[in-house]
């Protein structure tokens, strides 16, 4: 008797290695081989389980029946996680390539006069009960009533589809085409709760965020989101057509100050319906957006520093310098800045500048700067400044000098202004050709 049970424990362990060996030769590929084998070894722990006991109670081999049992079940429960593994890759292997496939065919089914179609992805459903409806629909339209697809194909669908708690909810199904009725059974019992999809979207209307001032964005999203929950209220069946006095009073109280005040100018004395409200909720926005874009790129210029904003301008306008041509304002040329004072005047009366601003294309009666020279407030450039006013223009200076004693000769000099090859002005003094003579008479100082 105990020799017997000790045999049978012995064909349940061989069989427990075998069952090993296969898992670690097998791939995606027998992964039916596996599923069925994987069944049949699932009976193998219960029937360990009764000879081990019995094995016990005969007290046969006791001092490693605890170290047998641990051993078994270590074995056991190790074949058991890495089968499931490998068979978890291998549905979700073949749910993305099915719906590859599908998607495909899908597509090639809908081409016609070669016409290249997007791609149209299966649905997905999270668990939320608001989504409930658009994900069934979808579902049903692209998997569910496709007479091409198999039961089997329609549940791998429809696992790849599902996440986070809607995936829960038929995780302990098998794949096969007896569950996929069941799945759906399932799926209908957890979601198919219409009081609760109802006060989840009036919940979401209760909720919406209040409108920021002037803002398209804010004022577009509080619309887009009252239209999605009272339209999926309406598609409930729900007497909507008599909401609009709670409805309207609701979202006015959501609305900016600004906003708010346009609406309550807009309507007479009689009460307003829904309709009204959204169509004025909807040119708002227009007006609103239409301004922003036409402020878009003022104020993204005016986003940045003053510094940077001034050399956008400048690299924009292109500057180019009338005295040497380098990209620079000619306030900025050094060239410019080694003349004298007279030859910058001389300078940009020749270029026709604007005196007061150095630019072109208009002259100082017509500048439109606010600044004045630096100096002496005057209407002109600091750098055309003259200390000595009476100085503006070149003049001619004669002086004398004396020599002998009795005789006097006067010599005449000149200040003069002279022209150099790079057209600079230089100052000099230039003695005249000719003198005149002039005998003068002694006379006392009483004289």
């Amino acid at each position: 008797m105990a020799d017997q049970l000790v045999r049978k424990r012995a064909v349940l362990k061989a069989s427990l290695t075998r069952f090993a060996n296969f898992i670690a030769s097998t791939d995606e590929t027998r992964a039916t081989e596996l599923e069925i084998r994987l069944e049949n070894h699932l009976k193998v722990l219960s029937e360990y389980e009764i000879i081990q006991d019995q094995i016990e109670e005969l007290k046969v081999d006791e001092p490693n029946n605890e170290r047998e049992r641990v051993e078994f079940e270590h074995a056991y429960y190790k074949n058991v996680s890495k089968a499931k593994e490998i068979l978890q890759k291998t549905i979700q292997l073949s749910a993305n390539t099915s719906t590859s496939t599908f998607n495909n065919n899908f597509a090639s089914n809908l081409d016609t006069n070669n016409v290249r179609l997007p791609t149209i992805n299966l649905p997905e459903f999270n668990g939320n009960y608001e989504d409930w409806y658009k994900f069934k629909d979808s579902f049903n339209a692209l998997v569910h009533e496709n007479n091409k697809l198999s039961e089997v194909q329609k549940f791998i669908y429809l696992v790849s589809s599902l996440k986070d708690a809607a995936a829960e909810v038929i995780q302990s199904l098998e794949v096969s085409s007896e569950n996929y009725p069941v799945a759906l059974e399932l799926l209908n019992e957890r979601f198919e709760n219409k009081k609760i999809i109802v006060n989840s979207h009036v919940r979401g209307i209760f909720e919406l965020e209040n409108v920021i001032k002037d803002a398209p964005k804010s004022l577009r999203q509080f619309l887009d989101g009252f239209l999605k929950h009272f339209r999926a209220l309406k598609a409930l069946k729900l007497p909507v057509e008599h909401w609009d006095v709670p409805m309207v009073y609701l979202l006015t109280k959501k609305l900016d100050n600004n906003t708010r005040r346009l609406w309550e100018q807009s309507v007479s004395q009689d009460i307003p319906n829904l309709n009204e409200f959204t169509d004025f909720i909807k040119n708002r926005c227009q007006i609103l957006e239409t301004i922003a874009q036409s402020n878009k790129t003022l104020d993204k210029d005016y986003s940045k520093p003053y510094k940077q904003r001034a050399i956008t301008n400048v690299t924009a306008t292109k500057i180019s310098c009338v005295q040497c041509k380098a990209s620079h304002s000619i306030f900025q040329c050094e060239i410019f800045l080694k003349r004298a004072i007279i030859d910058r005047i001389r300078l940009a009366k020749d270029l026709k500048l604007c005196t007061n601003c150095l630019n072109l294309n208009h002259t100082v009666q017509q500048c439109k700067s606010k600044r004045n020279c630096f100096k002496c407030s005057k209407r002109h450039h600091t750098l055309l400044h003259l200390e000595n006013e009476n100085s503006e223009a070149p003049r001619t200076a004669v002086t004398s000098h004396a020599v002998n004693r009795g005789t006097y000769v006067i010599l005449s000099t000149a200040t003069v202004y002279i022209k150099t090859e790079m057209n600079w002005l230089k100052h000099v003094h230039l003695l005249t050709t000719e003198a005149i003579p002039i005998m003068l008479r002694r006379h006392s100082r009483e004289n």
